[in-house]
């Protein structure tokens, strides 16, 4: 599925490091400004890229430098010219797709792979609609927050206190 995971703002030519579903991914935006997605682990030994930097527009760890693309692929292991790793794709990266101020993932499974197309509704297609993106973090299972934001009927009772939700 395409969930979103940052809003364009917050994704700079820096690499970033960022939770989204439970997986370590780290962000930047690529020479053309596209954004770039992968896994937030080196390859070599685990470290999270996100501590690295981009050279020659290739993400680069700053551990012991070893280089991957936007795809994952170890393109470059400086302390050790030659080695396996080499041209291997070892880290997951995630198919992204900007639009409405908003950076989509794709979060595939092995049994879905290949991204679908990014169906969204009207109102974030059609010129004669606007917004805004607004994003809070929140400390708990995503699957409470949700079952939060739509059940009306908590409201009364546990944010009895304050003057919108009072029952009295």
């Amino acid at each position: 599925k395409w969930y979103v995971i940052a809003s364009s703002d917050e994704v700079t030519p820096a690499p970033i490091g960022i939770k989204r579903l439970g997986e370590a991914l780290v962000v930047w935006r690529g020479d053309d400004g596209g954004v770039r997605a992968v896994e937030d682990r080196c390859p070599h030994r685990g470290i999270a890229l996100s501590i690295g930097e981009i050279r020659n527009g290739l993400l680069t760890c700053g551990y012991h430098g070893v280089a991957v693309d936007d795809y994952g692929k170890v393109e470059h292991v400086p302390a050790l010219p030659g080695c396996a790793l080499e041209g291997k794709t070892l880290i997951k990266s995630y198919p992204i797709i900007e639009h409405y101020q908003a950076i989509w993932a794709y979060f595939g499974d092995e049994r879905h792979p290949e991204p679908p197309p990014l169906e969204l509704p009207e109102e974030l297609v059609s010129p004669e609609w606007t917004g805004v993106i607004h994003t809070d973090v929140w400390d708990g299972d995503h699957r409470y927050v949700w079952d939060n934001l739509v059940d009306p009927m908590h409201g009364p009772y546990l944010h009895s206190q304050t003057y919108t939700q009072s029952l009295k």
